[in-house]
């Protein structure tokens, strides 16, 4: 059994609530987390025998694409694609983070974790 643990995933997004962050977007960044047995991996070295961290990538790029309020909405369809398309992982763990969200104020970043 083994965590693996994608950090520090940059992506754009056009999230947030006003108008404005629909038009000129905002920069996001994820951790995932999961555990899964990587044991047949760790003897074959075949990427086929583990969960493969590129399609884990793609499937938060392609919920990134989806237009979104807020962030935990975001976070949630992240979390349930990854879930879905990996039966053999578990104990995910996904934070999202919004850099520079717009308030009345300096906020450098806003963060929601989630588990599964």
């Amino acid at each position: 059994m083994a965590r693996i643990i994608l950090q520090n995933v940059k992506l754009f997004a056009k999230i947030g609530h006003l108008e404005v962050e629909h038009r000129v977007g905002n920069h996001l960044l994820v951790d995932v987390a999961f555990d899964t047995d990587t044991s047949v991996a760790e003897q074959t070295d075949e990427l086929s025998d583990t969960v493969d961290y590129k399609v884990v990538y793609d499937i938060l790029k392609a919920e990134s694409q989806q237009p979104s309020k807020l962030v935990e909405h975001l976070a949630k369809r992240m979390l349930d694609a990854l879930v879905t398309t990996f039966p053999q992982a578990h104990n995910w763990e996904l934070s999202l983070t919004k850099m520079h969200p717009p308030v009345n104020g300096q906020l450098e970043r806003v963060s929601v974790v989630l588990q599964a």
